[in-house]
């Protein structure tokens, strides 16, 4: 095929793939597979627990798991759940993380004696 086809077709090629997924309620084979790469937790790794592995997996993979968790799962979940978690919202961030931890500490010195 042309390779015109794709760049004008590549909207519709995703949204069929993309609901052919959703309505089997499996993946693609190959949405499945990542590839797994060995990074080093230290400057020369010696042994194989000063490698990290880091999992890179399709972006349309990624893209429909981020979908589903938003749409189907999320809504279904108790707010009391969600409370403490930071990933997947629009105002959670490791920043908004640290801030949350560190108003917890400071409450819990004020308020208790046994706290260190």
């Amino acid at each position: 095929m042309p390779y015109w086809f794709f760049h004008y077709a590549a909207a519709e090629l995703i949204t069929h793939l993309v609901r052919l997924t959703l309505s089997n309620g499996t993946p693609h084979q190959a949405w499945k597979l990542a590839v797994v790469a060995p990074v080093p937790k230290v400057t020369s790794p010696k042994i194989l627990s000063d490698l990290r592995p880091i999992s890179v997996t399709p972006i349309l993979s990624r893209l429909v798991e981020k979908q589903i968790v938003r749409k189907y799962l999320t809504p279904n979940l108790p707010t009391k759940l969600l409370e403490d978690q930071y990933a997947y919202r629009p105002t959670g961030s490791t920043t908004t993380a640290l801030v949350d931890i560190t108003h917890h500490i400071t409450l819990m010195l004020e308020t208790n004696t046994y706290m260190r």
